[in-house]
């Protein structure tokens, strides 16, 4: 995880399950209690396959949150695992997203 200003970026490389977003969620906490931040950045890239549950995982994560005074942006997501997520019917509208990490950068919150 690095800080960016007020943004804090976690680069996912692995692929996502419902125990390693948990762990994130727990890692993440800790570092937006320490510090100002106001946006989280998760780099889903690398993800080749996001399943409902583990998206939903993050969405639970997002809403923790946001409870914390941060918002959660995704960067990078696949255009594949996007269109998976629409058919097997995911709220698409529970994230903002961006497709590069300036873009994300560039975002008012």
């Amino acid at each position: 995880m690095s800080q960016i200003g007020d943004a804090l970026l976690a680069c996912v490389q692995a692929e996502l399950r419902p125990a390693l977003v948990r762990q994130m969620q727990s890692r993440l906490l800790e570092r937006i209690s320490g510090k100002a931040v106001r946006r989280v950045m998760l780099d889903v890239s690398e993800v080749r396959f996001l399943d409902l549950e583990s998206y939903q995982a993050l969405v639970d994560m997002k809403r923790t949150i946001s409870l914390m005074g941060a918002s959660t942006v995704l960067v990078g997501l696949r255009p594949g695992v996007i269109q998976g997520l629409s058919q097997v019917g995911a709220d698409l509208g529970a994230f903002r997203g961006a497709i590069s990490l300036e873009q994300a950068l560039a975002m008012k919150q």
